[in-house]
């Protein structure tokens, strides 16, 4: 049985971080802040969103939460708006988009299921002069992330996923299929000999958890597993995720960076400056 874990920030409407204050001292800097989350969570999402909807997403989002939350962390909203691309926070009939509306609700499961993870006031965020935002811009922040990631992976880890993809489709990760079959094999070995906490206090997944252990060790071949079989199995998504995780992390530690983003721009340029990641 879990337990919520309630915040116990005290109430106080005056302190940095928080979404009254932070509109009324630089409405344009909370905007951009929300806009950038908006965007690197569409990429979770496999989605492609405009600069002119993803900011009036923001903007919406922004006003409609501060109308019943004048107290929200600025940081609790973006942690709320990635919890949902990830489906850590799921709601009835919600439609896969990135949408004012998601983004209000996401942040008002998180405030009633999620309080363990709400922050204290972060400090107050640095000036930003007014700016409108365009693709250019966007791009650019795409462009700012991708070399933040390749700079430290690990910093970026929930982006792992989405950057292995960019890096294949760009041509400059390589990967064998025997170099793929080892790493799935070696993370589903650990995975089932030390089942993620996650996934134990989650019944449903707990159950297929032990399912494809007691397949697993049934098979006198681990190298055999039938993939088809297990597609929607937790352990064999996770284990797919950390292979990834491991590939990229290894390729990064000798790759050249500047190279890859010489690459990474030639690709932008060709397919358009706004596409995705």
């Amino acid at each position: 049985m879990t337990m919520k874990v309630m915040n116990l920030v005290p109430y106080t409407n005056n302190l940095p971080g928080r979404l009254g204050v932070e509109l009324a001292n630089n409405r344009q800097a909370v905007v951009l802040r929300i806009f950038e989350e908006i965007n690197r969570s569409a990429i979770v999402m496999g989605i492609s969103v405009e600069a002119q909807s993803a900011k009036r997403n923001a903007i919406e989002s922004i006003d409609r939460i501060k109308e019943q939350w004048p107290q929200a962390h600025i940081e609790d909203i973006c942690e709320a708006i990635k919890m949902g691309a990830f489906g850590q926070i799921r709601l009835e009939n919600q439609l896969h988009t990135m949408s004012a509306s998601n983004i209000y609700n996401w942040y008002k499961d998180f405030r009633m299921n999620h309080q363990d993870k709400m922050k204290s006031p972060p400090p107050s965020p640095p000036e930003y002069q007014e700016f409108m935002i365009t693709e250019d811009m966007k791009t650019a922040m795409i462009r700012k992330s991708f070399f933040r990631f390749l700079s430290d992976p690990r910093e970026s880890d929930h982006m792992v996923e989405p950057y292995y993809d960019k890096l294949i489709t760009l041509g400059v990760l390589r990967p064998s299929d025997e170099v793929k079959t080892m790493a799935y094999h070696a993370e589903v070995f650990k995975l089932v000999n030390n089942v993620p906490m996650d996934f134990m206090y989650d019944k449903p997944k707990r159950l297929q958890c032990r399912e494809f252990q007691n397949y697993y060790d049934g098979l006198e071949d681990k190298t055999k597993i039938n993939f088809s079989m297990w597609a929607e199995n937790p352990l064999h998504k996770r284990a797919i995720i950390m292979a990834k995780r491991k590939m990229v992390i290894d390729f990064l530690k000798t790759a050249d960076k500047n190279s890859i983003m010489d690459v990474f721009d030639k690709y932008h340029e060709e397919h358009g400056k706004s596409t995705e990641v």
